[in-house]
């Protein structure tokens, strides 16, 4: 959120969790359960942010259910005080994924949804142009896996996932909105997954994905 503040020195944090696990759900506070655990696509989620990134800090619902997983949490990024001339920012996520039948199927399918909306703004605001800033990114799909049953060649992944980007508030950016289509392909070979996908987009401005979308 503050790139400059980072450029040298030694930028170390606090590392605290609170989790409260009821049956199948778990409430967690302070620390989240970040990053890859949230299984975005890598339009949405640049996989090194993991190394990179700063913990998420904030609020998470958890829930795994036998048709139903459920990821939804609260990111806050940076807090403002008086006077502070720097915006507050958090992201508000939720990774969902709807299981068609049982995972350990020798066909699974499944169909994933996916969002994230990014706020910077702030009530004591010193900022006077583009003050508010909504972001939006979002994904759909459906996907299927074929659990071979082999020691090891184990299974092979494919999915098929449209996503989306709008501009609610501000100017941060050169367009407003766009869309894009994004298929993937993996296998899981012993103890090694092989990877390839194709991404096509139009005026799609992704927050936190790879510089490749």
């Amino acid at each position: 959120i503050r790139d400059s503040q980072y450029q040298r020195g030694t930028h170390i944090l606090p590392y605290f969790r609170a989790q409260l696990a009821l049956s199948r759900v778990n409430l967690v506070l302070g620390n989240l359960y970040g990053g890859e655990n949230h299984r975005l696509i890598e339009p949405l989620y640049n996989p090194e942010l993991n190394l990179t990134a700063d913990p998420e800090t904030g609020f998470q619902v958890l829930c795994d259910l036998k048709r139903w997983h459920f990821d939804a949490w609260i990111n806050w990024q940076s807090f403002i005080f008086e006077a502070d001339t720097h915006q507050e920012a958090f992201t508000v996520g939720l990774s969902t994924r709807f299981k068609f039948n049982d995972p350990d199927s020798r066909f699974h399918f499944y169909a994933p949804l996916q969002v994230l909306a990014q706020h910077r703004g702030g009530e004591i605001d010193t900022i006077l142009t583009n003050s508010v800033q909504t972001l939006m990114n979002g994904a759909v799909g459906i996907g299927g896996v074929w659990n071979t049953g082999h020691k090891i060649f184990k299974s092979v992944n494919v999915e098929l996932d449209v996503a989306g980007y709008y501009q609610q508030a501000g100017k941060l950016w050169p367009f407003d909105n766009g869309y894009g289509v994004y298929a993937r392909a993996s296998a899981d070979i012993y103890d090694f997954r092989v990877k390839t996908s194709y991404w096509r987009c139009h005026q799609f401005i992704s927050m936190f994905g790879s510089p490749f979308y």
